[in-house]
């Protein structure tokens, strides 16, 4: 992460999950902590995904082993009904709706993202100009992603084989000052370049 950058809020609850996880780290978990510090809504969405993974974690699918299938075997040949168990069927529903909730959530953050983006255009109609840079190898995909942001820049290919990204400038981005400030970010190695 960079240091002059902080996420929002829509950002930090886009990494709660990896935070319940333990999959954080540096940056990113102390951003996600304090947000979660000052945040009752942050905390109420930990403690909910929490839960969820407590109750997937308790649930342990045995196998029938060989009694199971000798028991599979004798009803299909009998051609009735097999018999299901209810037992965890409760805690199975409640898996399923937290899961439905996740689904709507994530359906609902999506939608409100494709509202903000511009409409469709096809490639060639871009007048933008179009710069070449190389990535830092350690540079994150969210570093990048907001860097590229920052810019007001999308890649148009990349990365070659020399590691080589051409990324394309949208109409009205001054290219000066979009040049100036890829050069001054640490994510990137080389200079940025007209392409």
């Amino acid at each position: 992460m960079s240091e002059s950058r902080s996420m929002d809020e829509h950002e930090l609850d886009k990494l709660l999950p990896w935070y319940v996880n333990g999959t954080l780290a540096g940056e990113e978990k102390r951003a996600v902590e304090a947000y979660v510090e000052r945040s009752e809504r942050a905390r109420e969405q930990v403690a909910f995904l929490s839960r969820i993974r407590e109750v997937v974690r308790e649930e342990q699918p045995g196998s029938p082993g060989a009694f199971g299938l000798a028991r599979l075997r004798a009803a299909m040949n009998e051609s009735r009904p097999i018999p299901v168990a209810r037992e965890g069927a409760a805690r199975w529903r409640m898996v399923a709706a937290a899961a439905g909730i996740v689904v709507m959530v994530q359906a609902a953050l999506l939608f409100e993202r494709w509202q903000d983006e511009p409409a469709y255009q096809p490639l060639g109609a871009a007048g933008g100009s179009t710069l070449q840079v190389v990535f830092r190898s350690d540079a994150t995909a969210a570093e990048i992603a907001s860097l590229l942001n920052d810019v007001g820049a999308s890649i148009r290919s990349g990365p070659g084989s020399l590691g080589l990204y051409r990324l394309e400038l949208a109409q009205g981005v001054d290219v000066e000052q979009a040049l100036s400030t890829l050069r001054s970010s640490h994510a990137v190695v080389s200079e940025a370049n007209r392409d």
